[in-house]
C-alpha cells in the first residue's frame, strides 16, 4: 500500500481498500492475501479510463461503498466522476457530464440501493437512483441521476435548490429511514437530508 484511505467489506467479508496515491483498489481476501482488484497503480494520473481490473485507470479515488449485490462504488476526485466496479472487476464511469467537482464521500442506502455523493467542490449532495438491477453480476446496474440535488443555494437549510453545504465531505445513512447524514468540512455541521433532498 501507499496511501490507503478508505475500506469497505462485501457480504462475504472480503475487504476492499482505496489506495489513494497509487490510484487503485486493493482486495484483501479472507486469508488476508492482498491483490490489486482494479486500477493500473500508476501514481500521478489526472484522467480516468474504464476497463477490466488493472486495465482501468483512476485519478485519485477516495471513498468507497458496497451495495447488497457486492458492487463497489468509489469517488474519483481528479476525474470528477463516480466509478462503479462489478464483482468481476469491470470498472464503469457514472456521473460524468453532470458537473461534479471534487466528489469525496459516497454511500449506498441499504433500503433503496440509491447512491449518494458528497460533491465537495460544488457544495452539493448528488443522488443516483438504481433503475435497473445488474445482470449476472458482470454488468453494472443502471444508475440514473435523480431530479433533485441538495445544496447549491444560499441558505443553510431548505429544499433541494435552497440548502447549501460548505464543503460536504462525509455521507452516512440512517438505516431506520431513507434519510442520509452529511458532514460539512468547512461549515462544521452535521446535516440530515431526506430522500427528496430536504
Amino acid at each position: 500500500f501507499h496511501n490507503p484511505i478508505a475500506v469497505a467489506a462485501d457480504s462475504t467479508g472480503v475487504r476492499y481498500v482505496v489506495d489513494w496515491n497509487r490510484n487503485n483498489i486493493r482486495k484483501i481476501d479472507l486469508g488476508d492475501v492482498t491483490s490489486t482488484f482494479a486500477g493500473d497503480g500508476v501514481a500521478g494520473n489526472t484522467a480516468s479510463a474504464d476497463g477490466l481490473g488493472t486495465a482501468a485507470v483512476f485519478a485519485r479515488p477516495y471513498s468507497i461503498a458496497i451495495d447488497a449485490d457486492d458492487y463497489l462504488y468509489t469517488t474519483d476526485r481528479l476525474a470528477h466522476t463516480v466509478r462503479v466496479i462489478t464483482p468481476a472487476g469491470q470498472v464503469t464511469t457514472i456521473g460524468s457530464g453532470i458537473g461534479l467537482s471534487d466528489p469525496i464521500g459516497i454511500e449506498v442506502h441499504p433500503q433503496t440501493g440509491d447512491v449518494y455523493v458528497a460533491d465537495y467542490g460544488n457544495g452539493k449532495v448528488r443522488a443516483y437512483q438504481r433503475t435497473i438491477a445488474p445482470v449476472a453480476f458482470t454488468a453494472p446496474p443502471t444508475m440514473t441521476p435523480q431530479t433533485w440535488v441538495a445544496g447549491g443555494g444560499v441558505d443553510k437549510e431548505g429544499g433541494p435548490a435552497v440548502g447549501k453545504f460548505n464543503n460536504p465531505i462525509g455521507i452516512g445513512c440512517d438505516t431506520l429511514t431513507t434519510d442520509i447524514i452529511v458532514t460539512e468540512y468547512s461549515g462544521r455541521y452535521v446535516n440530515r437530508v431526506s430522500s427528496e433532498g430536504r
